[in-house]
């Protein structure tokens, strides 16, 4: 009789174990999917860089990377944002970054710059281009 317990309850761990396992697989997050902008053109040994770039990302933090040879542009701008097409990460210049806060086409970054410490790091010229109302964008 003892040993049947024993067995039953070998049994229901055993049971549980596999369950857990198997959970592991299946209860896995959907990927992230990004757009990251001024990808390079296909064709190019950047290109190529960057795909590779983009599959270690995928394999390594479940990050899907979209290219968008989109590339900022004054005239392209404003009518890409307005439509919801921009990418989630684009590159622009310096003398642009205010404008973009000012739209409400920049994301609060903040949070995650204090978090990690980097906001300590930024040299302030860097600091004040990127900064509205003690918030960076």
């Amino acid at each position: 009789m003892r040993r049947q317990i024993l067995l039953g309850l070998a049994g229901i761990v055993l049971i549980g174990l596999v369950v857990l396992l198997f959970s592991s697989f299946y209860g896995k997050k959907p990927a992230v999917t990004i757009s990251v902008g001024d990808w390079p053109r296909k064709n190019t040994a950047r290109r190529i860089v960057y795909d590779h770039y983009a599959a270690q990302i995928r394999k390594k933090h479940n990050i899907v990377i979209e290219p968008d040879e989109w590339s900022y542009s004054i005239n392209s701008f404003l009518p890409k944002a307005a439509v919801g097409k921009l990418p989630t990460i684009y590159n622009t210049w310096y003398t642009e970054v205010q404008k973009i806060i000012n739209a409400g086409y920049a994301v609060d970054i903040t949070g995650a710059l204090q978090e990690r410490g980097w906001d300590q790091k930024l040299s302030p010229l860097v600091a004040e281009i990127i900064k509205k109302d003690d918030r960076y964008y």
